[in-house]
């Protein structure tokens, strides 16, 4: 097991964004301000978390053999992300995810995964070899569950610490019951993988301890503004959200957990990992943009 690399599974993304005063209604149209692309997927945004605060990155997953494939990992290389385990699916399309993101910094994405669907032996061999070396294991659900699985199965065998960002909310994530060190959802991923409503930092609570029995992993539930709930050798505990000035929220998960598993990868304490991941979210929704908000 490797000191303090972190290898990132997961997707990569162009993003296409519009920048809108209110997020429309069904079958409503409204007037845009602003219109820009930028490299996104919730794999290669918190590969680019980790790299800027410090870490060894290698980065697995999937892009299309097109123009937007080889935008994207040119900028993996410019961030200092190993690229070795990015695949080009022939004939197959890079993933786009549609953004638009109204004045109070709230947005709505629609993701078309193309090439980030993809798995196969090469894609097995590739994370075989990347995980050689490394100390934290990123994942997300922007690519298949079983691919989650089985990269998960092998660096759980290897000792490698897991952090599951289950987002965005799907059915079937319950193969990876057991197989994560942490999980880290939202308060909609939450409700999604419990069952219950949250709707405060008590039900949040109540939240944990279903994550914990359910998928024996230790449960971090982010709150956006109501902080963080998270729960740790029988108990739970709330950290505070930082206050902020609010532009952008499109990445902030992404920001905590490559925050977090810098801070798990450098051997932290849980208590200072959660509260250096909560200070690095807050700090990625005062800018714009995924990747250009990360300091």
């Amino acid at each position: 097991m490797g000191s303090g690399s972190i290898v990132v599974f997961g997707s990569l993304n162009m993003d296409i964004v519009s920048v809108v005063k209110r997020l429309p209604r069904p079958g409503e149209t409204v007037p845009g301000s602003e219109f820009y692309t930028t490299p996104g997927g919730k794999g290669a945004n918190q590969a680019v978390a980790c790299a800027r605060l410090g870490a060894s990155v290698q980065m697995v997953g999937h892009v299309g053999g097109d123009n937007l494939g080889r935008e994207l990992t040119k900028s993996l290389e410019g961030e200092s992300i190993g690229i070795s385990g990015v695949d080009v699916v022939n004939g197959g399309k890079t993933g786009v995810a549609m953004i638009s993101v109204d004045e109070s910094g709230e947005n709505t994405i629609v993701a078309v995964y193309g090439a980030n669907t993809s798995f196969s032996s090469d894609t097995e061999s590739r994370l075989k070899s990347a995980l050689t070396d490394a100390s934290v294991l990123l994942l997300q659900n922007e690519i298949p569950i079983y691919a989650n699985v089985v990269a998960s199965r092998i660096a759980s065998a290897l000792g490698i610490t897991v952090i599951w960002d289950p987002a965005p909310a799907i059915d079937g994530v319950f193969q990876l019951s057991g197989l994560s060190t942490f999980v880290t959802p939202n308060q909609i991923e939450a409700e999604s993988l419990t069952g219950i409503n949250i709707n405060d930092v008590e039900s949040a609570k109540d939240a944990c301890d279903i994550i914990l029995s359910k998928y024996d992993s230790i449960p971090v539930i982010t709150l956006g503004g109501k902080g963080v709930v998270y729960a740790s050798g029988g108990t739970r505990k709330h950290v505070l959200a930082m206050d902020t000035s609010v532009i952008d929220t499109v990445a902030a998960g992404d920001a905590f957990a490559g925050a977090l598993a810098v801070a798990i990868a450098e051997g932290r304490q849980l208590d200072e990992s959660i509260k250096f991941a909560v200070g690095y979210g807050a700090l990625s929704v005062s800018k714009k943009g995924a990747q250009s908000s990360m300091a």
